[in-house]
């Protein structure tokens, strides 16, 4: 990964990561990791792993600043975009979806 700079994919409205790769698989393979990810505009973090969806995707699982148990999905990953999906889990145990966000290199 390297340091942000324009054009780099928008996230959380705050921060921005850039990822260059020469292919999507390679882009997955960067990303594939246990993260910790912290959000000052909703004053909480996500800590989770990653694996692959098994169709060209990935899935990352954990739990956030409140024990909640939350799901983010990478869909339609290509070099220069990919779709994005957050979950948490309700009080009976489902996922919901919360955040969606399809985001592309200009």
């Amino acid at each position: 990964m390297t340091s942000p700079e324009p054009g780099a994919f928008p996230v959380d409205g705050h921060r921005r990561f850039d990822v260059r790769c020469s292919s999507a698989q390679t882009w997955l393979a960067a990303i594939l990791a246990e993260i910790t990810w912290f959000s000052p505009k909703l004053l909480s973090s996500f800590s989770q792993v990653g694996r692959p969806d098994g169709v060209g995707g990935m899935i990352q699982e954990g739990t956030d600043s409140q024990g909640r148990r939350s799901r983010w999905t990478f869909t339609d990953v290509t070099p220069t975009s990919f779709h994005w999906q957050g979950f948490s889990a309700a009080p009976d145990g489902e996922f919901e979806l919360f955040q969606e966000m399809r985001a592309a290199r200009r």
